[in-house]
């Protein structure tokens, strides 16, 4: 798995920070969890963190699929929804205007206000 590294780790959110924001929104216990070396299913304890990764990709595989598929499912329909090819991104939530400069920016705000995410989703939904 991509994170299985701190450098991994760097690498995904320097080059995609609104997918690793899309996913510590939706599944932040499981990546924490992960983090301390404890699978976030059975709650099994390990000494390393490649052990841990691959024991929860392999022993349940059905519920990493999932996370998986929805992150995924997600973050193209945040990609959708944003719109950015001009040089900024403008979001229009609960009849405030939203400027961000970049996809770092926006992934940042998604961190720390988890709630705008389902608010944008939800938003590009009824404009369909």
């Amino acid at each position: 798995m991509i994170t299985s590294s701190p450098r991994n780790r760097q690498w995904l959110t320097t080059n995609f920070p609104l997918l690793f924001a899309v996913l510590k929104t939706l599944h932040g216990k499981a990546i924490e969890s992960l983090d301390n070396l404890r699978c976030p299913v059975c709650n099994k304890q390990f000494r390393r963190r490649t052990a841990t990764i691959a024991h929860f990709v392999r022993t349940h595989r059905e519920f990493f699929i999932r996370i998986v598929n929805e992150v995924t499912d997600r973050y193209r329909k945040l990609l959708n929804a944003i719109n950015d090819r001009t040089h900024h991104i403008v979001l229009k939530l609960n009849g405030e205007e939203l400027r961000f400069e970049s996809r770092k920016e926006l992934a940042e705000y998604i961190e720390q206000h988890p709630e705008v995410l389902e608010q944008i989703l939800e938003q590009f939904n009824a404009s369909w």
